[in-house]
């Protein structure tokens, strides 16, 4: 106990400096935030920069009518006409009223076919986004374009990312532009804020279950800039929670249900500070844009749900600072470049050995630097070329305090993509043709000398789009990626992984296709299908091997292949709006595997996933929607011995707003049904329906999901319209 409050009396100055350097940034939007945004409330969208102002994929979610009577909307809105039409199998969820203020970004994630999320328990507990089977490191995580894991280099924690700071967020499943982490197996989640946009400033405050609070700040301004136009966004979220939820236990004893106990999740506790700030000019040819997203947490580590810890903790305190330049050097030619450095401190304190193996005290530090070089050329209507190179370095060194100070080597990384896209448009808009061709080398080493081998691959990949009549748009891609073992996986993290420097690169060959129509004919009567499949073929897949009750060795299995189909709608007929969107991973399996894996499916991939939402709106004034998120066939491991249970989780939001510039009250109750217990076969290898225990919701083993919430928030907008 005195280590708890030894590190935190030493974390204050960090944690006020922090706080008061983002609190500062901000406040003085807020103050003039609502005068200058009447004065500048003409322009609501957005202006442009020089030429072409937005990269590709960045479409603007139609703006919903200003009057309406009752009607029923999908929460979130589907892709614009011209993002549905692209040859990329993509996906836009934009960050609007639709959304509920408390939701975070795996909550809109979870939304998204094709994508999976697993969480590790309750509000503010690390999330991890997966796309169509692939594994978190094995998907590409940006902010407006920065990559937070380039190359795969590490997994990225959404619930370090503020949802509000942003506009939409861009999913590409599979294929994805080399700019946007082309060589990802999975595909890329992109969290786009348009630098252009003034909205008004924006306060919301809010309070729920298990002591759950958050506070939460946006405003933005335009900027004099001599010969041209800027401006200016912050966002500044404080969140905490007591995270004791009720959570099941069976206390390790799955055949023995006398001992069963529900339990408050102990030592859950956490406080996060997020900030977003955002500066772009333009004047004449010349872009500029600055980003800096700084981040503090700290909390409790609670360790697994039959054996909860009382004294592990955790800190994490980042800072990202990237700018971009963009000029355009003549008609039909652009030329941008950035340079981006992030910085991260993590403390991992387990002075009792509650969690891990033995008694820890770690210290983590990560510097990433990121340089990037692109350009954009249309030398005729029906072409355009998008030449780029990224240079990353990537420097890793861990600390242990116990029972002496002992530094580690400095791990460095060192990576270079080349890449050239393609768009061709050889018959006006009936068919469209984006291809990229790419090399990647990467070099691991520990203290200059060479710990795995040098990475060296060229990555091709195409996709096509045709469109033989208006309403209808037929989809296809192929293409090659690659991934390099992260430091976690080589070396090994906080006595709960050993490192495997051994490890091979995992390499994949992917395909989709797909059918999109569209009805808007009828001026009533408006609505979509899409229904595609993907298979994807990984080699010398990376994945985490038990060798002891609470320690595992990352192994590479050999051969995996997972595909499946993914449907969605969308209907809007009269007063009446709705979506659903079906998932559905189907077959995925381990063909060969080096460790009697033969025929299982891949590890932590759902057979299947179905997520739907509707929502009924009066006017402006009143909001109420229901999501769905079901899920089932989950398992825990390679050797498919534990399967996870069927999870079908409800949520509800309702709005209400008596005057567009009224202050508005929203409810949010997550997991309606109060599901967090499930059951499991007490003999995997002889199922039967006649022999099943209950075990806590899960989705990574032993740390359990939370049951029903409620969520109260107070909000205001100043200076909105009617």
């Amino acid at each position: 106990m005195c280590g708890w409050h030894r590190e935190r009396s030493d974390g204050a100055p960090l944690r006020v400096a922090l706080f008061g350097a983002i609190f500062f940034q901000a406040m003085p939007l807020l103050w003039g935030g609502a005068e200058l945004w009447a004065e500048d409330e003409d322009d609501e969208t957005s202006d442009e920069g020089p030429g072409d102002s937005s990269e590709e994929g960045t479409d603007q979610p139609s703006e919903a009518p200003k009057t309406v009577s009752t009607s029923i909307e999908v929460l979130g809105r589907a892709l614009s006409a011209d993002a549905r039409r692209r040859p990329e199998s993509a996906f836009t969820v934009p960050i609007d009223e639709s959304v509920e203020p408390t939701a975070s970004v795996a909550d809109v994630l979870l939304r998204v076919p094709g994508a999976t999320v697993r969480r590790t328990g309750g509000p503010l507990d690390p999330s991890f986004v997966s796309i169509r089977g692939a594994s978190s490191r094995q998907t590409a995580v940006f902010v407006d374009g920065v990559p937070l894991n380039n190359f795969g280099a590490s997994v990225v924690d959404l619930s370090e990312l503020a949802l509000g700071a942003f506009d939409r967020i861009e999913v590409y499943r599979g294929y994805s532009p080399s700019h946007l982490g082309g060589f990802a197996i999975g595909g890329a989640v992109d969290l786009v804020s348009d630098p252009y946009r003034t909205p008004p400033p924006r306060l919301e405050v809010s309070y729920g279950s298990w002591q759950t609070r958050r506070v939460a700040l946006s405003a933005a301004a335009p900027i004099p800039v001599a010969g041209g136009s800027g401006h200016v966004r912050a966002h500044v979220t404080y969140q905490g929670t007591a995270g004791s939820f009720p959570s099941f236990s069976n206390n390790g004893t799955l055949y023995d249900d006398t001992d069963d106990v529900t339990l408050p999740r102990g030592n859950n506790q956490r406080d996060q500070l997020t900030g977003w700030l955002s500066m772009s000019a333009n004047a004449g040819r010349v872009e500029f844009r600055l980003l800096d997203l700084p981040t503090w947490s700290d909390g409790g580590e609670p360790g697994a749900y039959y054996a909860q810890s009382k004294e592990a903790r955790s800190r994490v305190v980042q800072n990202l600072l990237h700018g971009r330049v963009r000029i355009l050097a003549a008609p039909g030619v652009q030329i941008a470049a950035g340079v981006g450095w992030r910085v991260r401190s993590d403390l991992y304190q387990d002075l009792l050995g509650e969690v891990g193996v033995g008694n820890q005290d770690q210290r983590n530090q990560v510097h990433s630097i990121d340089i990037d070089v692109s350009g954009r050329f249309d030398p005729l209507v029906w072409l355009q070329l998008r030449p780029s190179a990224r240079v990353h370095i990537l420097l890793h060194r861990g600390t242990d305090h116990l029972p002496t100070t002992t530094r580690g080597p400095w791990h460095r990384r060192a990576g270079g993509q080349f890449a050239v896209d393609g768009r061709l448009l050889p018959a006006g808009d009936t068919l469209e043709i984006r291809g990229s061709l790419g090399a990647l080398i990467l070099d691991t080493r520990t203290e200059g000398e060479a710990s795995s081998d040098l990475l060296v691959d060229v990555l091709p990949g195409v996709a096509v789009a045709a469109r033989p009549v208006p309403w209808m748009t037929l989809r296809g891609s192929v293409a090659r990626a690659v991934r390099a073992p992260t430091f976690v996986e080589l070396y090994g993290d906080r006595g709960s992984i050993v490192g495997n420097p051994s490890l091979r690169p995992e390499r994949a060959t992917q395909a989709d296709g797909g059918i999109g129509l569209e009805f808007d004919q009828h001026p009533d009567v408006v609505g979509s299908v899409e229904v595609g499949g993907y298979l994807r073929d990984t080699r010398d897949l990376i994945v985490l091997v038990p060798n002891s009750a609470r320690v595992g060795v990352p192994q590479n299995i050999g051969r995996a292949l997972v595909g499946g189909v993914e449907t969605h709608g969308e209907l809007r007929a009269g007063p009446f709006e709705g979506r659903v969107a079906l998932t559905a991973n189907l077959g995925s399996r381990i063909l060969e595997g080096e460790s009697g894996t033969v025929g299982n499916r891949v590890p932590h991939v759902p057979l299947w996933q179905v997520s739907a939402s509707l929502a009924a709106v009066l006017g402006s004034f009143v909001r109420l929607q229901w999501s769905f998120v079901g899920l089932g066939g989950t398992f825990d491991s390679p050797s498919n011995f534990f399967e996870q249970s069927t999870r079908p989780l409800h949520d509800l939001h309702l709005r209400v707003q008596p005057h567009r510039v009224s202050p508005w009250v929203a409810l949010d109750v997550r997991n309606l049904f109060n599901t967090f217990v499930g059951t499991s076969y007490r003999n995997p290898l002889r199922p039967s329906v006649d022999d099943v225990a209950p075990v806590a919701l899960q989705d990574f083993r032993g740390q359990p999901l939370p049951g029903r919430s409620l969520m109260v928030t107070l909000g205001w907008t100043p200076g909105a319209r009617q």
